[in-house]
Order: C-alpha cells, then structure tokens, then sequence
C-alpha cells in the first residue's frame, strides 16, 4: 500500500496501520455488540472518520420508494449541514452517483464544486477541499452511502480505497445486523402491542363500539394518517367505523373490485399502493386526498366481512410487507370479534323480539280490552325496529279507506288526517296484495304511487322510508301494521319477519276481541231465548226438543193431534220430525212434502198462518183416510220464524174447527215464538258439540303430529350414520347374492337385502317424519305379500326365540285370495306391520295365538292383526300411538307405534285398536282399494354396461368406499378407491378416470367441492354424488355443482350398474 502522504515516511506508515487496525477494530465491536442502528451508524462512521482522518461525515440510507438518499448519523457537520443534507435526491447529486454505481469516489471541490448553490456557500464557509464517498453493500446489493468531507486535499492510492470498501462491507454486516435487530425489536413490540389491542377487541361485544374501537386499534398498531374500516354489503364496501373521527367517510361506498379497498376484497388478500395516484387503482374522489393507502381485507373462510384501509400523506413512510403482515394479522381477530359481536347482537335482537312476543302472547291471554293489546304492539314494534314511529291501520268499511287504529311516534294531526285507499302507499299495497311491501324512499320512489292529498301529509309529516305487513284474519286481511324511518333505509328480512310476528299477534288479539263481541251477542239472544223456551224445553237434544214442543202445543191448544214439520228452505222441503202422540206417527203417509204441495206447503210457502175448518172439503189435503181413522177434520197450521228464517211449521189437527179468540192467538203465537226459540236453541247446540267435537279432535291431531315432527328432527340427526353402516350391509348382502346360487342361502341374504333396504327407507322416513307431503309415489301393494314378507322377517323372535324360551307362538294367517291391492309403500307397510308382530309377541310372553287377516269390507281392504296377550286398559290404549310412550321399561324406545301411526297416516289409512286386560288386543287397518300399477320388483338383473370402465371412488368411511369398490370390480369396471376430496383431486390429476363416485359429507373439501374441481379439470367426466343424508337436489341445482346424480345411502347394485350403462352410452 503506498502512503497517503507524499513524504511516504516509515514512521507515518506505522500510524496509518494503526489508525487502520483502530477503525477495523471499532467495527468489529460494533458489530459484536449488536447495537441499534443508529449507534451502529455512528460508531462505524467515527472508525471511518479515524482511519480517513476527515473530521466529518455522514451515513445515508437509500429510501427507493420516494428515491432519496436519508441521513442516519452524521459526524463533525455544522448545524447548517445537517439541516441541508438531512435528505437528498438518489439523482443528481454526488453521493447519488456512487449509490447508483457502487463503487467508492473522490470529489475535489476546487475541480468539481456541488451544482446546489447552498452547498457551494457552506464547502466554502467551512473550508470542505475534499469529498469522499463509499457505497455501504448489505446482501449484494448498495444499502447506503459513508459521505465524508476534508478540509485538505490528498490522494488516496487503490490501496486505500481498497481498504475503505472492506470496511465499507463490515459496515454493511454491522447495518444488516442492527437492521435485523432493529426490525425484529419493532416486530416483538408490534406483537405485544397486537396482543393488548386483541384483548381489548375481545372483550368489546357492542358492534358500533367494536367498529370504532378496530379502526382506531389499526391506526395506533400500523402508524398512519387514517384508518377507515368498510363493511360489506352485498357488492359493496360501505365505510362504518373510521379514525380520527370528524372524518366525511358516511357516503363514500365502494364496489368490490373498484380503488385499492375494492380490489383486496375481491382478490381476498393484502394490498399496497405506495404511490396512490399513480397506482392505476385510485379513486377521482380520493386520488387527491390520499398518497399511500394499505387494504387488508377481514375473511372468515371464504367469506369477506369487509375491508381495513390506513392511509398516509406524502412525507410520511412507505407502507412495507411487515406493515402489511401486521396488519393482517390484526385483521383476522378484527373479523372474529366482529362476527362474535354479530352473533351476540342477533342473539340479544332475538331475545327481544321473543321477549316482546311472549308478553304481547300473555297480554291476550289475559284480557280482552283490544286497546291496551293494540298499544302495547305498537310500542313494541317501534322499540324492536329501532325506529321513530309504528302505527296500526284498519279498514274504515263505510269509506273504504285504511284509517289509523294506532300511531306511535307520529304527529296527532297526521294520524287523524290520513285516510290511504286499498293499492296505495305501501300501506294500501299490504293491505291489497296481502303481503309485506316497502319502500326506501316514499316520495322519491316511482312505483309508489300515493294522491296528493297524502303526498303532502307524508311530506309534512318527514318520514322517508316504510315497511307495512298485512294484518290477516282468517285469510281476509283486516289491517296494516307499519314502521316509519326518518332516513333512506331498505328492510332487512329480519326485520319484515318481527314485523309480521308482530302483525300477527295483533291478528289474534283482534280476532279475540271480534269473537268476544260475537259471543257476548250471542249470549245474550241466547239467554232470552233460554227463558222464552224454557216452558216448552227441558232440553237441548232437537228431538227430545221438538217432541216437547209438540206436545205442549197439544196440551196448550187442546189439540188431539199436532205434528211438527222441520223445513229445509234451501231443498224447499218439509219432513215431518215429531208428533204428540208417537202412534199418530205409525200410519202417517206423507214421508216428506214440498213447499208446493198441500196446506203444509202453502204455509210454508206463505209463511201465514192457515185454518182450514174441514180438511175433507179442501184439494190441498192428501192422506185424507189417516185423517178420517183418527177422527180428525180441522187443521191449524202456523209457520215457526225467526227473523224471517222459516224452522218448519206448527200443524195442530182437531175434531172441531179451531175458534181461536184474541187470547188464545196472542197465547199461541208466545208460545210459537217460544217453540222457534227453543228450535233455535237445540240446533245451535247441536252444532256447537259438533264444532266443539271437531276442535277435539283438531287439538288432539296437532299435538300429536308436533310430537310426530319433534321426533323426526330428532331422529335425521342420526340418519347419515345408519345409512352408512346400511350402506355396508346392503352392498355386501347384494355382492354375495351375485355369487350364491344355493336357494336356501339366497332367500337369506335377499331377507338380509330386503331388510336393510326397508331399514334405510325407514331412515328417510324418520328424516322426513315433520313434513306432511311425499315426494316419492306410491304404488300398487299386495297387503297379503306384505303380510307373508313380515311374517317371514321377524320368524325369528315368534319363532326361534319364543321356542328357545319354551314357549309356543302359534301363527294364523287367513289372506283373501282376490283381495284388491293399496295405494302405498311396500317397505312402510312392512315396518309397520313389522312392529306389529313384535308388540304382540311380546305381549304374549308365555305363548298364545297370533292371527293375521285380509278381507274386503265397505268397498275398502282390511288387514286384522290381532293377539290373545295381556292386553291393555283403556288409559294405555289411548296413549299408544304417542311418541315415546312405552310399558317395556328400559328396553322400549316409544318410537315403534308413533313411526307406524305416521306412516298409516300419509297411506289414508283408518286405525282402529280394541283391547282389554287379559283378553289380548286387536289393530284394524283399512285401505282404500288402488287401481295403480305395481310395486316395481327389486329382483330383476341390472343392466351391465358393454366394457370396463376406470371408476375413482370417494368416501372418508372405509367400510362405504370398498362396499363401492367391490360392486364396481364385480361388473367388471376399474375401481379406485381414496378416502378424502384431496387425495381424490391428486389422484385424478395423476390418472385417467371415466368417472367418479364421491360422498357428501368429508372432513376437507365436501362433495361438491370435489364435483367443482373434477369438473374444472375434466369437464366431461361424469360425477355421481353418494350421501347418507336426505338431501334433495334440484335438477338445477346438480348441473350448477357438476353433478350428473345424487345416489342415497345405502346404494342398490341395480342403480350403481344403470347409471353406469347411462355413461357408457353417453361416451362417444
């Protein structure tokens, strides 16, 4: 190395190697130390300092995003300086070119002076002769520049540069290392800072609080000018929550897809724009407000709740990937705590709407006073709904107009004024169309049409936005119930569904107070007709009753014969129902008369009254020999009416003409008004039982059908895991049968077919066991094949087990040879006569007789199954077809005869049961005779498809898939078998396959999910969806998922090999 000095002398080599060891070994403790970066900076500066001896210096930081040089340590510069040089361009200045080159230089200023005027005045002033600049490398490529500055020139040989890049290098290490450091401190303290922010959000469960509380969590977290948090709302971004507050976000919505919050969402991960304006993704509204914007969207799963976006201005730091990282992480647990803040609100929202439900429920039960009930709804709406008013219409008949029953909230002038016809407004839409209607914007919303009188009462009144729902009784509407809001607002389908909850409580509540009415009228007609008939009725029985009106007219008139026609206006008939005396009845000859035939007609007719003083002399009479054999000649008839409604006619028949003085007529037509009274009474009566009857046996259907339906939710919970182990039995019952040619071992294994089979269609049944439609048809049924069929499946406990127990069941069965066949599913009539059998051979445990009949009776088809066992009392028998009703103890489930009531039930069946204690029992089915074609026979060979095909079969239940696989392998096809949606798309990425089986339900990707992406790489191979659960899929619905079929557990053989034959077909 020569000498720096031109004197060359030994002694200032010496100093030279020993200022160049100091500064090396400066570095060297700088970077054992690992101190931050600054120190770092400064340290290495002074060793540089030291071994160049220049008395000042600076170290830079190359910043590339705004392309500038940054000063972070400076040594020896004046005040001045520091404040010039703190930042300068990465083009056209000095230490810009070495950054740009990488390779050291030397600037004399008397021969290359600095272009910056202000620059030239400080070299000057300070006395800078000499500029030197070393580029700082950090992992190949220029981190920084070492700027150091000479008050006297000299020159520096390679040596010495060469020395100055080495050092320069160590520098470099030590920067990276307090770089890592440095980065690695802010990580640890951006993590503790995000774990105290974590439990802050967590334990927010207010939703508007928890917005803002996220928005201003990310500004403190990441750093920044503003934070905006965005919701999404369908396909848009709508701002909820932002930081600092005071902010004019409340309007700016954005698109998913559109600006750099847009994009995030629909791309599902992070963004950064460093430079905004120029990014290509601005906004016009924001380009000018914002430099650097980072969007982080908040996923849960797939699913997008909305976006976190900070922004900074121009002067401020780049967003970098560990503010993007951070962020990220921040906005996982911002997404959970958003939707457990959802879920808590809707809970409590919930709560409410059932709270305010349940006392309005109890308001009704407990009083009749509709007002209060009316009040307390409206309130309840407007409280539920968050709004500022709510109000209750009904129909004012006499204008035809919708008038308020009730308004919340709303001014007392408008509530009077407004009068709103049928179709009108949202109200008068409802209220025509039956059905709720709203709108956003009342007077701004074209399809609302409203009259100017009630366009200027809304505009009055400030409302903007409604939501009215029909109040509907007994399927007529009756009125409106509405909500207003002061703002632009479009219902939620939560909110149409509290709103017509609570229409429907005040449907009730006014249903109540229409029948009270109605029943206080009729009460009180009732009570005076109760005294007037009281005389001549002692009962509410119509016969007794029109006997004792007979016979009190006899005795009140002193008639020897009087006779009571009951009319029927509508036929325009009379029948003759009682007489005063019952002999009188035995030779009578008219059966029933018209109203155009005879005196009785004419008074009927007429509604007058008719005396006739010789019946022999007049052509209106008929029968005149039963008059002459009981001695009579006169007749007196008088029509029974109450308001104008005829109850038959009064014939009173005598000896003697009938003089009747005023009196006597005033007494008889008391008495006869008395007669229509007690006539009304008995007939009202009579249809009360009959509807009181009926309301019995309504209620008694209803809970036993909502047990019905609460057992059936109960029991699809378990329905996927029977199919599956099903599936096994079925499929392997099936495989050997093609195997076995031994008769006898052949009917065991189609028993063990048949019986899984009618297991898994019970399965679908329990599935289906709340709903009251089929969606599978019937068919013709032999009920004496069913009868051989179940006999032959449970021989084992009649048989085998009561004679391993030492006693004797002793079957009977009598079939009718030509007995019409049913309307109906094989398989359920065999589980319910399955269960049957088993009931009463256990309710003859010490043996008895068991008899099964067949016979055709009243046109329909009966099937007898009856038992000599203990029996049951009548409290027992009542009970039986309840769900979970049982006398077996522990071992009974309960289920058996509520599942065969159901399914006798959806046949159109008729039960009946007799039993008694001792005597045994006794089950009536009867059928109604089918001309439907027959059960399909489940025997036949299924089609074989000419040639292999290579099958991938799919199910993460091990027994299921080789089920699958073998059936598959024995028609002669390639099959595969993996067990999860992964390893399926590996392997059919990997090999060819025709088609491919996969099930529903998988940990990991589903079966849909494998249908999408088998498609997605092999359109045209055929996937066929295998499932335990009992899915319905519309046509629609499978082209949608790539699915060509969905095959219910547990698979036929039969089904498996014809859609095969179908894709073998279809293959070109």
């Amino acid at each position: 190395m020569t000498p720096m000095t031109p004197s060359g002398s030994l002694p200032e080599d010496i100093a030279r190697r020993n200022r160049e060891l100091e500064a090396l070994n400066a570095v060297a403790a700088t970077i054992g130390r690992g101190a931050d970066l600054v120190t770092t900076a400064e340290e290495t500066l002074g060793a540089v300092c030291l071994l160049t001896r220049t008395g000042a210096g600076a170290v830079y930081r190359i910043d590339r995003d705004p392309g500038s040089l940054v000063m972070v340590a400076h040594r020896g510069l004046a005040p001045e300086e520091i404040s010039l040089l703190r930042e300068r361009p990465l083009a056209g200045s000095y230490i810009a070119e070495v950054a740009r080159s990488g390779r050291p230089a030397v600037n004399r200023m008397g021969e290359r002076s600095p272009r910056d005027p202000r620059l030239r005045e400080l070299a000057k002033r300070h006395r800078r002769r000499m500029q030197i600049a070393i580029p700082i490398p950090v992992k190949g490529e220029i981190w920084g520049v070492i700027a150091l500055l000479s008050d006297e020139e000299r020159e520096l040989d390679p040596d010495e540069l060469g020395l100055l890049e080495s050092v320069a290098r160590q520098v470099g290490v030590a920067v990276e290392r307090a770089s890592l450091l440095e980065t690695a401190a802010a990580r640890l303290r951006r993590l503790e800072a995000l774990r105290e922010i974590e439990g802050h959000i967590s334990a927010q469960l207010d939703v508007g609080e928890l917005l803002a509380l996220i928005a201003c969590s990310s500004l403190e977290l990441i750093g920044g000018r503003r934070a905006v948090l965005y919701l999404s709302e369908g396909d848009t971004l709508v701002p909820k929550a932002w930081h600092p507050a005071g902010a004019a976000f409340d309007e700016a919505r954005i698109p998913v897809g559109a600006g750099v919050s847009g994009t995030a969402a629909a791309g599902r991960r992070g963004i950064v724009e460093n430079d905004y304006a120029g990014s290509g993704r601005a906004l016009p509204a924001l380009a000018a407000v914002l430099a650097r914007v980072m969007a982080q969207p908040l996923l849960l799963g797939e699913a997008v709740v909305g976006v976190l976006t900070i922004s900074r201005e121009a002067g401020m730091a780049a967003f970098s990937d560990e503010d993007l990282a951070t962020l990220g992480d921040f906005a996982r647990q911002a997404a959970v705590a958003i939707r457990n803040a959802r879920l808590l609100a809707e809970a409590q929202q919930r709560a409410a709407e059932y709270r305010a439900l349940f006392e309005v429920g109890t308001l009704i039960g407990s009083t009749l006073h509709v007002e209060r009930v009316l009040d307390l709804i409206a309130e309840r709406a407007r409280a539920l709904m968050g709004v500022r008013a709510a109000g209750i219409f009904r129909l004012d008949e006499s204008q035809g107009r919708l008038v308020y029953e009730r308004g919340v909230g709303l001014s007392p002038e408008f509530v009077r004024a407004v009068r709103i016809r049928p179709g009108e407004g949202t109200t008068g839409r409802a209220f025509a169309q039956g059905a709720p209607a709203w709108s956003s914007d009342m007077l701004g919303d074209l399809g609302i049409s409203l009259d100017e009188t009630t366009r200027a009462l809304v505009a009055r009144e400030g409302y903007r936005a409604t939501l009215s729902v029909p109040i509907v009784i007994k399927g007529r509407a009756y009125g409106v119930l509405a909500a207003y809001w002061w703002e632009a607002h479009e219902p939620t389908a939560v909110e149409i569904e509290v709103l017509g909850a609570l229409a429907g409580q005040a449907a009730i509540a006014l249903d109540n107070a229409r029948l009270f009415e109605a029943a206080e009228v009729r009460a009180a007609r009732l009570r005076v007709l109760a005294r007037l008939g009281h005389i001549v009725s002692s009962s509410l029985d119509t016969d007794e009753v029109l006997g004792a009106i007979a016979r009190a007219a006899a005795e009140l008139m002193s008639a020897p014969a009087v006779l009571l026609w009951v009319a029927d206006e509508g036929a325009r008939t009379l029948t003759p129902r009682a007489f005063s005396d019952p002999r009188l009845a035995a030779d009578f000859p008219v059966l029933r008369a018209s109203f155009d035939d005879g005196a009785v007609g004419w008074v009927a007719t007429r509604k007058e009254r008719l005396e006739v003083p010789d019946v022999f002399a007049d052509e209106r009479f008929i029968g005149r020999e039963w008059w002459r054999a009981h001695g009579l000649k006169s007749y007196l008839g008088v029509p029974i009416t109450v308001e104008g409604t005829l109850f038959g006619v009064l014939g009173l028949s005598g000896a003697e003409p009938f003089d009747l003085g005023p009196d006597e007529q005033g007494l008889l037509d008391s008495f006869v008004a008395q007669a229509a009274a007690a006539i009304r009474n008995a007939r009202l009566f009579e249809e009360r039982t009959g509807a009181y009857e009926e309301l019995a046996a309504a209620q008694d259907q209803l809970v036993r059908a909502e047990k019905l339906r609460a057992l059936g939710e109960m029991a699809s919970g378990v329905a996927h895991d029977f199919n599956n182990v099903l599936a096994v039995i079925v499929g392997r019952a099936q495989l050997l049968l093609a195997e076995v040619q031994e008769a006898r071992h052949r009917r065991w294994l189609q028993v063990i077919e048949r019986s899984g089979l009618d297991g898994a269609k019970t399965v679908r049944r329990l599935q289906e066991f709340s709903r009251v439609r089929r969606d599978q048809p019937f068919v013709a049924v032999s009920l004496n094949r069913v009868v051989e069929e179940s006999l032959d499946a449970t021989s084992m406990r009649w048989q085998e087990e009561a004679r391993s127990r030492g006693v004797a069941v002793e079957v009977k069965t009598r079939l009718a040879a030509d007995l019409p066949l049913v309307a109906g599913d094989a398989a359920e009539l065999r589980e319910v006569l399955t269960n049957l059998i088993l009931n009463a051979v256990d309710a003859m445990p010490q043996g008895g007789t068991l008899t099964l009949a067949t016979r055709r009776a009243d046109g329909r088809v009966e099937l007898l199954v009856s038992d000599t066992g203990v029996g049951m009392p009548d409290h027992v028998r009542e009970r039986i077809f309840d769900p979970f009703f049982t006398t077996k103890g522990p071992q009974g489930t309960g289920l058996g005869l509520a599942m065969a009531y159901g399914i006798l039930t959806r046949h159109g069946a008729r039960v009946t049961v007799e039993s008694a204690v001792g005597r045994g029992t006794s089950f009536r089915l009867s059928f109604a005779a089918s001309d439907l074609p027959g059960e399909p026979r489940t025997d036949a060979a299924p089609p074989r498809p000419a040639g292999s095909l290579r099958c991938l079969v799919v199910d993460d239940e091990p027994e299921v898939a080789e089920v699958l696989g073998d059936v598959l392998a024995s028609a002669g096809h390639m099959a595969v078998v993996v067990g999860g949606g992964a390893q399926a798309i590996e392997r059919f990425q990997a090999e060819r396959f025709d088609v491919v089986f996969t099930d529903l339900a998988m940990p990991g990707l589903s079966g849909w999910e494998v249908a999408r992406r088998i498609k997605g790489l092999a359109p045209g191979v055929p996937v066929f969806l295998v499932t335990g659960f009992g899915v319905e899929v519309s046509a629609a619905e499978m082209k949608a998922s790539g699915v060509e079929a969905v095959l219910p557990k547990p698979l036929r053989i039969q089904d498996i090999l014809a859609n095969l034959a179908q894709v073998k077909e279809n293959r070109p």
